[in-house]
């Protein structure tokens, strides 16, 4: 997003201009789409047009012709410059957030800084994607949303007491991205390790190895 952008939510292929809608709501619910393994690639691409297309114009094109015009308008409508720099932001090369996972923290986080309630169907219908990336990366450390972010990247010091090691291992545990379906995360194992001192660690790393559930 530029400051001289007006925002049109128009993408043109092929010399013809598509209406679109791309309120966040609609581009979350494509995500949805994207990783549902029940669903063919085409069946997504489909209903993703059928998401951001104010008309249905775009079934009078050739399947290739509409492969073409998702592909635009995620490169210039999804896609953008602030979620690509997402991971660098909250200083992680790996995912450090979910959309599902933390619905919660990112609406309180709106709403305690910019005094925007995200439930609220008037923004839902008026505040774009774009904008909506915006506002997030803008969230400061304060925020429940930047808060949570800060526990599941912060590295354990080895200079730590036990106790210290064992609350930051907790605290990261319960904010630990597993699945939207509820399911356990899955510890590393720096995370199990987190509140023993380095003769637990090592009696703890034989006891996988002797287990065959670590290797090397």
């Amino acid at each position: 997003m530029k400051l001289t952008d007006f925002n049109s939510n128009l993408v043109t292929y092929k010399g013809v201009d598509y209406a679109l809608t791309m309120a966040f709501p609609y581009v979350l619910k494509y995500f949805e789409l994207a990783n549902d393994d029940g669903l063919a690639t085409v069946e997504k691409m489909q209903l993703a047009l059928q998401l951001f297309c104010e008309t249905d114009a775009y079934k009078r094109l050739s399947f290739d012709d509409q492969a073409g015009l998702f592909k635009e308008i995620f490169e210039k409508k999804i896609n953008l410059r602030e979620s690509k720099l997402a991971s660098k932001l909250f200083k992680s090369e790996t995912k450090t957030y979910d959309f599902e996972i933390d619905a919660g923290r990112i609406q309180a986080s709106f709403l305690m800084q910019y005094g925007v309630d995200l439930s609220d169907p008037d923004i839902r219908l008026s505040m774009d994607w774009d904008q909506f990336n915006a506002l997030l990366d803008g969230l400061n450390d304060n925020t429940p949303f930047r808060e949570v972010i800060r526990i599941r990247t912060v590295n354990v010091p080895e200079s730590a007491d036990a106790d210290a090691r064992n609350q930051i291992s907790k605290l990261k545990t319960l904010y630990a991205l597993g699945d939207s379906s509820g399911a356990e995360p899955e510890l590393t194992l720096e995370q199990q390790m987190a509140g023993m001192d380095r003769v637990e660690r090592i009696k703890y790393i034989a006891k996988l190895r002797k287990e065959g559930k670590l290797k090397g």
